[in-house]
């Protein structure tokens, strides 16, 4: 799954991609902008950990999927993913999933 934050995108600035990967995490910057300029949408889904990477809270997450984040099957699958991501150090203490910023 991937998330991709696009600032030109006024009326969906922030969209899930994917949303049924679980083998697959990252946030894509749409976007030529410094990345303090997309702090406001940053924000809104989770924090910063330098300029690389981004801790995604799980809420946001199920918000982002819609409809899919009220299945009981994708949010099982959301919770085996955050359980792998949590055995290799990918999570903070409140339970947000580190993912990969890349720029598009």
């Amino acid at each position: 799954m991937k998330i991709v934050v696009n600032s030109a995108a006024e009326s969906t600035p922030i969209q899930l991609l994917d949303p049924e990967n679980f083998r697959e995490f990252s946030v894509i910057l749409a976007s030529s902008e410094p990345i303090e300029a997309l702090n406001d949408h940053i924000q809104s889904i989770g924090r910063l950990e330098g300029e690389g990477h981004l801790f995604v809270d799980k809420n946001a997450l199920i918000e982002l999927a819609g409809n899919l984040g009220t299945s009981a099957a994708w949010l099982e699958n959301l919770e085996a993913m955050t359980t792998f991501a949590e055995s290799k150090g990918w999570t903070d203490a409140s339970g947000a999933i580190r993912a990969h910023i890349e720029r598009i």
